[in-house]
């Protein structure tokens, strides 16, 4: 069992690592580029697939700032600009800043009320940037999705096999948790931005940011309710495997100490929850074979 356990940890490694090759990375970002070229009938060349591709990359992990309206950034830069002179007492009156701040949010929604229909809060070209950007990122999510529900799937069999009432609750957390269906990995317009359906674009995009966080946020929790229920399988077969082998269990009989630990063990894997649980379970184990592995060469050396 625990050498299943490690030889799942390498399979999953493994397919971390095909994910991050960067050729292939590359070749896949290339063909989804030449694919959406001839979905809308785009002339193109393979200078124009590898200049797509370049930009990408080189945007990829590139932080940007919203765009800002009019009136926003108007805001924000008398604000920043603005000083106080040490004599205008009346500047610093909280009813002043009050009515000021009001009058400010009167106007932001007055502004955001009277948006002109039919124009863009951002440009096409950035639209068509970030929407590129999230597409990726809907795609590494689904992968991760796949590894995640892979993983469960392998620790429900083995918990059947073996049942554990604390696995069997952190699975069952997990998969509560885990989003049943993938992100999509484009946009609902189906069609090239343009200015005509920017204004739809934007909001599907603003809808796919929520999603895509919401995706975020159950892979963490589950990332954490799968690798304790791991942990604990794993645990539970060492477990197993020191009371059959004669000579350890030899050893646990011969000591009180190693029996009270052991005690103690079963008590921190069934109340095993989040992450400082898993440390202090995990330090205990690894504590706790050890000194059952040198009880059994102490006695084995005293033979001899």
């Amino acid at each position: 069992m625990a050498m299943a356990f490690v030889d799942r940890l390498r399979h999953e490694q493994k397919q971390v690592q095909e994910h991050l090759d960067l050729p292939r990375r590359r070749a896949e970002i290339a063909e989804r580029i030449r694919a959406y070229y001839l979905s809308n009938n785009i002339a193109f060349d393979d200078d124009l697939i590898e200049q797509g591709v370049r930009q990408f990359f080189a945007r990829r992990l590139m932080f940007e700032a919203p765009p800002l309206k009019r009136f926003d950034a108007w805001l924000v830069k008398n604000l920043a600009n603005r000083t106080v002179r040490p004599d205008d007492a009346s500047a610093l009156h909280p009813g002043r800043w009050i009515a000021i701040v009001a009058l400010m949010l009167g106007a932001m929604l007055l502004a955001d009320h009277f948006d002109p229909a039919g124009v863009p809060h951002a440009p096409v070209s950035v639209l068509a940037e970030a929407a590129a950007r999230h597409s990726e990122k809907s795609y590494d999510l689904n992968m991760t999705l796949e590894t995640r529900r892979t993983l469960l799937a392998t620790l429900l069999k083995s918990n059947t096999e073996a049942p554990d009432a604390n696995v069997t609750r952190l699975l069952t957390r997990a998969q509560q948790a885990l989003p049943v269906d993938d992100l999509d990995e484009a946009l609902a317009i189906g069609r090239r931005i343009t200015a005509d359906n920017a204004n739809e674009a934007e909001l599907q995009l603003a809808a796919l940011k929520e999603e895509q966080q919401a995706v975020s946020e159950a892979l963490s929790q589950t990332s954490a309710d799968l690798k304790s229920a791991s942990a604990i399988i794993w645990m539970r077969q060492g477990i197993r495997e020191v009371r059959q082998n004669p000579k350890s269990a030899a050893a646990l009989a011969r000591s009180s100490d190693l029996q009270q630990r052991l005690d103690l063990l079963e008590q921190q894997l069934e109340r095993l929850d989040n992450e400082k649980d898993y440390q202090q379970t995990f330090f205990a184990y690894s504590n706790f074979y050890r000194d059952v592995i040198n009880t059994i060469a102490g006695v084995a050396v005293q033979k001899q």
